[in-house]
């Protein structure tokens, strides 16, 4: 069962983790949350994760349904999320996927929602970027 742990014990560092495949609930979950954050009208940063289950998938159809509304919802709120967002970590498990996010994602963070971003193998190597 997929589900979105979030926890703002740190703030303005808030952890948000996606267990099992991601969902359009769980991804409305969390734009809903991250429009609270940008309402508070602070700084904040956000290290994300997402562990899968094994061999759980998405239906193609789903997964074009929660990135296009990530797409939109970040489209009407990058100003906002410009000016509080400092910064987008995505703790990243698999080596490989590693590699390869470490490349992509800063481009694909600072396209889709204007703040920087980067891939890290650990929270503790995300919140050490967050924090310098």
């Amino acid at each position: 069962m997929s589900q979105i742990v979030i926890t703002e014990e740190k703030y303005p560092i808030i952890y948000v983790h996606f267990k099992g495949a991601a969902t359009l609930e769980n991804t409305q979950n969390f734009l809903a949350r991250f429009s609270e954050w940008l309402s508070r009208s602070e700084s904040f940063s956000l290290i994300l994760r997402q562990t899968s289950i094994e061999k759980e998938s998405v239906p193609a159809e789903e997964s074009k349904k929660f990135h296009l509304a990530i797409a939109q919802w970040a489209k009407q709120n990058k100003p906002q999320i410009a000016q509080y967002c400092i910064g987008m970590a995505m703790v990243i498990d698999s080596p490989e996927a590693l590699k390869e996010q470490q490349v992509k994602l800063p481009k694909t963070i600072n396209s889709l929602f204007g703040c920087s971003g980067q891939a890290f193998a650990t929270n503790t190597e995300a919140e050490e970027w967050i924090k310098s």
